[in-house]
């Protein structure tokens, strides 16, 4: 075969023609030896790009915006529009764009045998996979050459996720310094480092926090199984406890150490606080004013104002304030019984004998001076009742 020139001729090509005789000092512009075969082989590749010979056509540049496979000459698998290439399409959208035929292993970042990692669509799903053999790491670098990649999250070959760790050993595994953790938040509250829900540790100690004025609930068999509201108060079957450990708001626990149930009152009036009430002979689940000397106090109300119909929490063990007799005084280590007066205790210093020993209420545990006339102070008290 011919050389090609060394250089670019103008015309590319010398049509051999009649007539026309090249000097054997070859100094025939654009001559080269057996200039019909050059002729041929020049030709042949500027027909394969499309260009004619006889100048008819486009220009190269043009012609290699759109690339055409050797093997089909009437499709081009590069196309070059406006700034953007395709590959397999020829209206690229962006700076390049694989078309809508791409496979599960539509683009191929490396290649080695079966070793392949890249990328692919199959069936609307976007796929990014590597070797089962490796792992996949997320980073950030400081310098343009990515001699300084520092990884932030990686992907090993079992589908573990590690943050701040090489070594995931569970689906999700985080590791990060003191107070810091993982950290929800909702947009319409506030997003701020301040906001939101937060699972963290410091040294060793782990902090669930909510650190919005919003309650935390736990759900079990898609139903609400306890709740810590707002108050830090506890319930478990309720998301609305009244007191600091609820269950169901039926049974509970004081703050200062009562066991308590919920009963309704039927005094007639709204309850008074560490008033002493006993069982309601007429409605079930109910109580009254402990009568005057009464031999069956129960419990005593643990807060003022609830109605007359309505559900109350009566302490009815373990710690309690018990409103006592009018201007008398509190004594620790006292006996405390029935009252002078309907729903309050007398005191004493050794418990009386029996029968009145049945109006035991319990023992003081703090000592309270007399209010004065027309007072009922109120005197700590462990509940126990004969």
């Amino acid at each position: 075969m011919a050389d090609f020139p060394g250089a670019v001729y103008s015309p590319r090509t010398k049509a051999n023609k009649p007539g026309v005789v090249y000097t054997a000092a070859k100094t025939t512009v654009g001559y080269a030896e057996d200039v019909s075969l050059l002729d041929a082989e020049v030709v042949a590749i500027e027909n394969e790009l499309g260009i004619d010979p006889k100048w008819d056509s486009a220009s190269v540049a043009e012609r290699l915006k759109g690339i055409r496979s050797l093997s089909d000459s009437d499709e081009d698998i590069i196309n070059i529009k406006g700034g953007n290439v395709g590959i397999g399409t020829a209206s690229p959208s962006a700076k390049l764009s694989l078309g809508s035929n791409i496979n599960a292993q539509g683009l191929l970042i490396h290649e080695f045998g079966n070793f392949r990692e890249g990328f692919g669509v199959l069936s609307g799903e976007f796929r990014q996979f590597w070797d089962s053999s490796g792992v996949m790491t997320f980073g950030t670098i400081g310098t343009g050459d990515g001699s300084t990649f520092t990884e932030r999250m990686r992907i090993t070959s079992d589908g573990n996720v590690g943050i701040g760790t090489a070594s995931p050993s569970t689906p999700l595994t985080i590791n990060t310094g003191n107070n810091k953790g993982l950290q929800l938040t909702y947009a319409a509250v506030g997003m701020a480092s301040s906001d939101g829900f937060t699972i963290a540790h410091s040294s060793g100690d782990v902090y669930i926090n909510q650190r919005e004025n919003f309650d935390i609930n736990f759900w079990t068999n898609n139903t609400a199984a306890m709740t810590i509201d707002n108050s830090q108060n506890v319930g478990i079957g309720t998301a609305s406890p009244t007191t600091d450990f609820s269950v169901k708001e039926k049974a509970g626990i004081s703050p200062i150490g009562g066991i308590m149930i919920k009963l309704t009152n039927k005094t007639g009036a709204n309850s008074v606080a560490g008033q002493v009430v006993s069982p309601d002979t007429a409605t079930d689940d109910a109580v009254i004013l402990n009568a005057i000397g009464g031999v069956n106090p129960i419990g005593v109300f643990l807060e003022s104002g609830i109605s007359d119909g309505s559900e109350a929490w009566i302490v009815v063990s373990g710690i309690a304030d018990v409103a006592l007799d009018d201007n008398v005084a509190a004594v620790h280590g006292n006996w405390i019984g029935s009252g002078i007066a309907a729903g309050y205790a007398s005191t004493g210093a050794s418990p009386p004998a029996a029968p009145t020993h049945f109006e035991e209420i319990g023992h003081c545990i703090e000592s309270v001076a007399a209010g004065g006339a027309g007072t009922h102070i109120l005197a700590r008290c462990v509940l126990h009742f004969n």
